[in-house]
């Protein structure tokens, strides 16, 4: 979160007024703390199927060897 917010400080600026710059990793936290987590999951399931239409009815199968890094190099 951190590496993100300051790598896009300048983009945020934007459409942000922040006059005391953009809030720290504490601040994120603290916020999402105070979120219903199970409104947030609902919402973002919601925003990935909008997002990804049909392909939520496909299988899509991982290999899962090579995501553990257990292929030979």
């Amino acid at each position: 979160m951190e590496n993100y917010r300051i790598s896009k400080q300048q983009w945020l600026q934007k459409f942000l007024d922040l006059p005391n710059g953009i809030p720290s990793d504490d601040t994120f936290r603290r916020v999402v703390e105070k979120l219903d987590h199970k409104i947030l999951e609902q919402k973002l399931a919601q925003g990935v199927k909008q997002l990804i239409g049909p392909v939520c009815q496909q299988v899509i199968p991982i290999y899962g060897k090579s995501l553990r890094g257990s292929y030979d190099a």
